[in-house]
Parts: C-alpha cells; sequence; structure tokens
C-alpha cells in the first residue's frame, strides 16, 4: 500500500504498520531476555529474596506497563524493532542512493510539525542512533494519528505534506529491511 499510495500520510502509515507488526513480538522477547540474563548472572542466587524481588520487579513494572499503556511501550518497541532488523549502514546506503541530500537533512532538521528529533545516522553509537530515529519516527507517526484539539504541533494535511515526504523514504527503507530481515525463502 506504501508503494501504490501518493499521499504522504498514507504511505509513512503504511511503512510504520510494517514495522509496528512486530512490536508484541520483540517487547515480549526483551522482556524474556532481561529475565534470562538476571537469573543466569553469576551474582543472581535463589536463595537471596533481594534478588528474587528485583527479578520480580523486572516483570511486574513491564506488566504495569502493559496496563497503563493499554499494550506494550510502542516507543520501546519501535526502538527494538529496528536494533533488531535494521542495519544502519544499510539505511544510510539505501538513503543516499534515493537522495543524497536526505542523510544531512535527518542530521540536520527537526521534524518541524511533529516537534521530532534530529537524527545523525551517522554517529558511531547505534544505541543513539537508535534512540533518536525511533522518537523521530513515533513523533511522526503521533502527529499523524492523534490530532488533538488546541494540542499543537500536530500534522496538517497539505501544508505539510513536503515535511513528511522527506520522511517517507526513511520510513520505506526501514520497513523494506524489516521484511527482509524477517521473511523466509519459500
Amino acid at each position: 500500500m506504501g508503494v501504490a499510495a501518493r499521499v504522504p500520510l498514507l504511505e509513512y502509515l503504511s511503512y510504520y504498520h510494517i514495522a509496528e507488526h512486530f512490536f508484541e513480538k520483540v517487547f515480549q522477547d526483551d522482556l524474556v531476555e532481561r529475565v534470562r540474563l538476571t537469573i543466569t548472572d553469576p551474582s543472581f542466587s535463589v536463595r537471596r529474596s533481594k534478588d528474587i524481588q528485583d527479578l520480580i520487579k523486572i516483570v511486574t513494572k513491564s506488566q504495569r506497563q502493559v496496563r497503563e499503556e493499554g499494550g506494550r511501550n510502542e516507543l520501546r518497541s519501535l526502538q527494538l524493532t529496528l536494533e533488531r532488523f535494521v542495519d544502519r549502514d544499510r539505511l544510510v546506503n539505501d538513503l543516499n542512493a534515493y537522495d543524497s541530500s536526505l542523510v544531512a537533512h535527518y542530521g540536520s532538521n527537526a521534524v518541524a510539525f511533529a516537534d521530532a528529533d534530529k537524527v545523525d545516522l551517522q554517529e558511531s553509537d547505534l544505541g543513539r542512533v537508535f534512540g533518536a530515529l525511533s522518537r523521530r519516527i513515533y513523533k511522526v507517526r503521533n502527529s499523524l494519528v492523534h490530532a488533538k484539539d488546541g494540542a499543537y504541533p500536530r500534522y496538517a494535511p497539505f501544508m505539510h505534506d513536503v515535511d513528511l515526504s522527506q520522511e517517507v523514504p526513511l520510513m520505506r527503507f526501514i520497513s523494506e529491511q524489516i521484511i527482509i530481515a524477517h521473511g523466509k525463502v519459500i
């Protein structure tokens, strides 16, 4: 749908939906991994009440977050999805092949209608790259689907289409990598 759409809002949301499909799985996998790391840590002891209480806190904090937010933490899930499926160097190469000005644009320009972060895709710290990238994508997505009365900034169709059009290739190449990374040869 993203490829066929000619409206930036539909393109962006179609590509975002691909990433969103994996949020539940990566969020649960992350929780399992945090529990696994805790119980396999040499300093962990099943005989120490504090260690068991700390383990319980990990699980209850995650479950409370699910209850309070009506599901998993979407921003965290987005970052986990990006970290699992997206190769930053390939993303930069794809963006440069598409439009050599985009990588610099993302690094020097926030998305005004979404109050979204700048992203230096060439920074060496991948955790910071994926953190900033997930915040940018998430804020753009929220500005598209959560138009609250009197709340600014927010997306205005047609008025912000040029700005949103610059975000579409980023989301497209990310979604393509997710599909390829998760796909199976038939």
